[in-house]
């Protein structure tokens, strides 16, 4: 396992994305890095797959003036329909 010159051991990540850090670039692919470093790039790599996600997911809004509300896509006609026009 390698360690970093200050003798601490670095353990290895699997990165799905490249990384740029003080421009070092990390991955994508395994790499070995310093434990605080690793967890920061899970941090990243998680909140990076939450966000594709919730890209992905179907949503509906409507609009009213400066107003947004989110609305269940299969009720957005419903809903739209039981709001007068003018209002929209």
């Amino acid at each position: 396992m390698p360690r970093s010159k200050k003798g601490v051991r670095k353990i290895q990540v699997t990165l799905k994305s490249r990384h740029l850090v003080n421009g070092q670039a990390y991955g994508p692919g395994q790499v070995f890095v310093l434990p605080d470093l690793a967890a920061y790039f899970q941090h990243v790599e998680s909140r990076q797959e939450a966000k594709e996600q919730s890209l992905m997911t179907e949503r509906a809004f409507i609009i009213q003036g400066q107003r947004k509300r989110q609305v269940a896509p299969g009720r957005f006609n419903e809903i739209l329909g039981g709001i007068a026009p003018e209002t929209i």
